[in-house]
């Protein structure tokens, strides 16, 4: 290290030159107090050897003058004195800052102890240095991530808020740190969560170890509540025993929670309706092909009946065909709304006018109160998309539109549902409404995520950024026009569609081994009535029932093979599906003549199995004249 010896005579400071370089020092050796005090303060010297008795400045101003620096308490000074270190001169001494003593003669052994002495003062002040230094950095990084932390802190002590970072402030509504320290932490805490929070704490400081992580709720200043996972760890804090808590702002996630408990819930009511819908269509489908037959056989018993009672008991039964129809019509959009078809990105041909039909339906109860409904439907029929998802937003956007309508005054205002091509050939759907329109400053927000100016309770924020996210992943757009106190029109532009081929009406005929007057037919279903409803408006031909896939096998075995298998897709033990691979497998050519009936083809597995075989298929409940005609064709082939 870097050691000054300041002495006047050339002998002494040859010598003390060498001792002090032999101990691997870096000397610079000097004869006078002002030469030194210059060197000094040009490059300090950690160590510095000064003759008390120098020619102008002696070694005691100088010692002096170098403490009066900046710094100048750091270089160890010895002084070396012709004096035998009475109590005046070690008074003066040390006045002066001189950290240690070498008497004349100058004894080796002594100056080598005192070097020691003087060594390990340099070294251990330059570790303390270090670690100070270390310190401050690691204090300064602390305080830079404390303060950056996106996650809120608070240091506390005896319940006072000692330190909050920026996080907290923002959080809990503040703009100054000021405004909090020295406030009492539990008035931030929610009443209902107080007396659980000072438990907690007082758990932290009695065993020393940190909290789990608990949820609590703060007070903000605007006197709402945000709901927080906090953890509580004990610490020393500007020398008082304190507690951090370290606040993680939980509104996002429970709102991404509720948004999964929603969709969870959109899930399982659609789960249910497609159930539903499935088990309604069935007894469906006989009483509506019973009406028929009934009607038939009204007619046929017309000279038996009184005069008028014929038309009595077809009014009876044309009410009650109605009140099926709307059954049907109910089922119908139940399906729609339930179709499963969220996993599949494929974009098909949409019947644009049935899917608003079906939205207009289901949101019917919450416009009839509220306006008049206007249909201006142009000639416009498909375009691509996606039936449910379609579904989904035309009715979001029919039920907000008549929730900004008064209820009572449906005959003042009114809903247009409008569809018409733009100058680019896409395809366009209005919504337009008489309300009282969308402030502009809201407007810009209407699709963001969780935003809704309906009431606590009333909307969850998700319905038009889905219908957003819905539109735009079909590669459409949605816009919105709205005017304050005129209403407004909601927007959505869609790709058109080229219509699919329609399967062949034709059914492929087998050999036939003779002439026959009717068909032998195969009907295959789980579901009784709809077997014997068939059977009846089948009577003409040869029909068989099989009430199972399992016994429908067993029929497949017989000779000659059946004209026309009519058979429902879904099945609990064997489905139509598994009869049609058994069919091509024992009868190739059996399997074509095969008629698909289906109360509502709600898995993947089955809709595309309908869309690889070129099959006819008859959506439950179906009219009595849509079979006879395929018989017919059957017939005809």
């Amino acid at each position: 290290m870097r050691t000054l010896i300041v002495e006047d005579s050339g002998t002494t400071r040859r010598m003390l030159a060498e001792a002090v370089a032999d101990r691997g020092h870096d000397v610079t050796a000097l004869p006078n107090a002002e030469v030194a005090l210059e060197a000094h303060m040009k490059t300090a010297f950690p160590i510095m050897i000064l003759d008390w008795i120098l020619p102008g400045m002696d070694g005691i101003e100088l010692c002096r003058k170098i403490r009066a620096l900046p710094n100048g308490d750091e270089p160890v000074i010895i002084i070396i004195t012709s004096h035998h270190g009475t109590q005046e001169h070690i008074i003066t001494a040390l006045d002066a800052g001189v950290n240690d003593f070498i008497v004349k003669p100058i004894d080796p052994l002594v100056l080598n102890t005192r070097l020691t002495i003087a060594e390990r003062t340099v070294l251990e002040r330059a570790r303390l240095q270090l670690i100070e230094s270390v310190l401050q950095n690691t204090e300064a990084s602390f305080r830079t991530l404390i303060e950056g932390s996106t996650d809120g802190i608070i240091v506390i002590s005896n319940s006072r808020i000692l330190y909050v970072n920026p996080a907290a402030l923002r959080s809990l509504g503040y703009e100054h740190k000021e405004q909090l320290i020295g406030s009492a932490y539990f008035n931030l805490i929610h009443p209902e969560d107080r007396d659980r929070v000072l438990n907690g704490i007082r758990s932290v400081l009695a065993s020393g170890a940190a909290s789990p992580a608990r949820e609590q709720r703060f007070v903000r200043r605007d006197g709402g509540t945000s709901a927080v996972e906090v953890v509580s760890i004990p610490l020393e804090f500007e020398g008082e025993q304190a507690v951090a808590i370290l606040a993680r702002d939980l509104t996002e996630r429970k709102k991404l929670e509720n948004q999964l408990i929603h969709a969870d819930r959109m899930v399982s009511v659609g789960t249910l309706a497609a159930g539903i819908a499935h088990e309604i269509n069935n007894p469906l489908t006989y009483v509506r092909t019973n009406l028929t037959l009934i009607s038939e056989e009204l007619h046929s018993l017309n000279k038996e009946l009184s005069p008028g009672r014929l038309d009595e008991l077809l009014e009876l039964l044309a009410q009650t065909q109605d009140g099926t129809e709307r059954v049907r019509l109910i089922v119908r959009d139940l399906k729609s709304f339930s179709r499963a078809e969220d996993d599949d990105t494929t974009l098909r041909p949409v019947d644009l006018h049935r899917v608003l039909e079906s939205s207009i339906s289901m949101a019917w109860n919450e416009i009839r109160h509220r306006a008049q409904l206007e249909k201006q439907f142009s000639g416009v029929t498909l375009v691509k998309g996606n039936v449910a998802k379609l579904g989904q937003v035309f009715l979001n956007l029919l039920v907000n539109a008549a929730q900004a309508l008064p209820i009572g005054s449906a005959l003042q205002n009114r809903i247009t549902v409008r569809t018409y091509r733009n100058d680019s050939s896409k395809v366009v759907v209005e919504i337009e409404d008489t309300g009282s329109g969308i402030p502009e400053e809201i407007v810009k927000r209407i699709f963001d995520p969780f935003f809704t100016t309906k009431p606590v309770g009333v909307g969850t924020g998700l319905g038009l950024s889905i219908c957003h996210s819905i539109v735009t992943g079909l590669g459409g757009e949605i816009t919105v026009d709205s005017k304050s106190g005129v209403g407004t029109t909601m927007r959505v532009i869609l790709e058109p569609a080229v219509p699919v081929s329609v399967k062949p009406d034709s059914i492929p005929a087998l050999p036939s081994k003779g002439p026959k007057t009717g068909l032998r037919i195969l009907i295959v279903d789980d579901e009784p009535g709809v077997a014997r409803s068939l059977r009846r408006a089948l009577r003409d031909h040869d029909v068989t029932i099989s009430l199972s896939g399992r016994e429908a096998i067993e029929q497949l075995k017989t000779d000659p093979p059946f004209d026309l298998i009519f058979c429902d897709l879904m099945m609990p033990d064997i489905s139509g599906m598994d009869l049609y691979g058994t069919a091509a497998q024992r009868t190739p050519g059996l399997e074509k003549r095969m008629i698909f009936m289906t109360g509502g083809a709600f898995t993947q597995q089955a809709r595309n199995f309908l869309e690889s075989i070129p099959n006819k298929w008859l959506e439950k409940p179906f009219e009595i004249r849509q079979v006879q005609e395929l018989v017919k064709k059957r017939i005809a082939a």
